[in-house]
This record gives C-alpha cells, sequence and structure tokens, in this order.
C-alpha cells in the first residue's frame, strides 16, 4: 500500500508540476506574444517617427535655403541701394557745379549786355544832344 500510495503522490506530483509548468509556458508565451506585438508597434512608431522627423528636417532645410536667398537678395539690393545713392549724390554734385557755371555765364552775359545798353544809350544821349547843339547853332546863324 504504501507503494500505491507512493505511486499515486507520485502521479499528483507530477500531474500537478505537468500542469504548472504548462500553465507557466502559456502565461510566458502569452507574455512573450504581447511583448513581440508591441515591439513591433513600437518599431513601426519609430520608423514613422523617423520618416517623418527626416521630411521635417528637409522641409526645414527647404525653409532655411529660402530664407538664405531671399537674405542674399536683400543683401545684394542693399548694395545696389548703397552704389545708386552714391552715384547720385555725386551726379548731383556735378548738376550743382554746372548750374553754378551757368549762373556765372548768365551773370557775365547780362552785365555784358547792360553796359553794352548803357554805352548805345549814352551814345544815343550824346547824338540827341549834339542833333539838338547842331539844329541849335544852324537856327542862330540862319538867324543872324
Amino acid at each position: 500500500m504504501t507503494k500505491d500510495v507512493l505511486r499515486s503522490l507520485m502521479k499528483i506530483c507530477s500531474k500537478s508540476s505537468r500542469e504548472t509548468r504548462e500553465q507557466r509556458t502559456m502565461y510566458i508565451e502569452k507574455f512573450q506574444h504581447i511583448v513581440l506585438e508591441e515591439l513591433k508597434a513600437i518599431e513601426k512608431d519609430v520608423s514613422s517617427l523617423k520618416k517623418t522627423e527626416d521630411e521635417c528636417m528637409l522641409y526645414f532645410e527647404k525653409k532655411l535655403q529660402e530664407i538664405q536667398r531671399h537674405t542674399c537678395s536683400q543683401e545684394k539690393s542693399i548694395h545696389n541701394l548703397m552704389a545708386a545713392k552714391e552715384v547720385f549724390m555725386e551726379e548731383m554734385h556735378q548738376c550743382e557745379k554746372c548750374t553754378d557755371k551757368s549762373q556765372l555765364k548768365a551773370q557775365y552775359s547780362i552785365k555784358k549786355e547792360l553796359e553794352a545798353m548803357k554805352t548805345r544809350l549814352v551814345s544815343k544821349n550824346q547824338q540827341d544832344e549834339l542833333e539838338n547843339i547842331k539844329r541849335c547853332l544852324q537856327q542862330s546863324f540862319s538867324v543872324g
């Protein structure tokens, strides 16, 4: 009987051990399946994030290039404006010189014309006076 009891206990222990092992194996496999599924989901998310990150980097690199292009264009425009200002200032200076020369020429011409007119007027007055004297003399000689 002891042998039978021992065998029975062995069977029970063996069955209990096998059931426990099977249950543990089932839980481990279930856990392993969940872990694998979550790792796949994480890997998919990481892949999507990497793709999104790459797209963002390309987008911002493009925008940075646009900003640099506009900045370069603005700097060129500022340089052109400064050069145009310098040319304008030089041209205005030359224009002022020409205006001053023209005014001096005009003043000189007006002065010459006024002197000539004065000379003509003085000459005319003198001629008129000579005519008056001549008439007076003729009248005085003709009367007498």
